[in-house]
């Protein structure tokens, strides 16, 4: 995720700066875009600020093996989601016979 300026025309003004190196699991604020928050390690959360670039640790993920879908407005609520593959391997001998 880059972060650059741009002047009324939309044209680039400065140079980009990068705000997160990919590829990570995160999820960033729909409605507005202010922020992004993302996983770094195994379990903590931090939320970047997309107009300053500032980074700040907000806590820990709360399990391991989910994946954030979405978040409020206000940064305050996140939609985890655990994908589970419910199974049973079955052996059938002789079926034939």
């Amino acid at each position: 995720m880059w972060k650059v300026t741009v002047d009324s025309l939309g044209r680039d003004v400065g140079t980009a700066s990068l705000l997160i190196p990919f590829p990570i699991q995160g999820v960033i604020s729909s409605d507005s875009w202010r922020f992004f928050i993302y996983t770094k390690g195994e379990d903590e959360l931090w939320r970047v600020w997309t107009s300053t670039g500032k980074q700040e640790r907000i806590g820990k993920a709360p399990f391991s093996g989910a994946a954030m879908w979405d978040v409020s407005a206000d940064g305050k609520e996140i939609l985890w989601v655990k994908y589970t593959s419910p199974s049973k391997l079955v052996l059938v001998k002789n079926v034939f016979e």
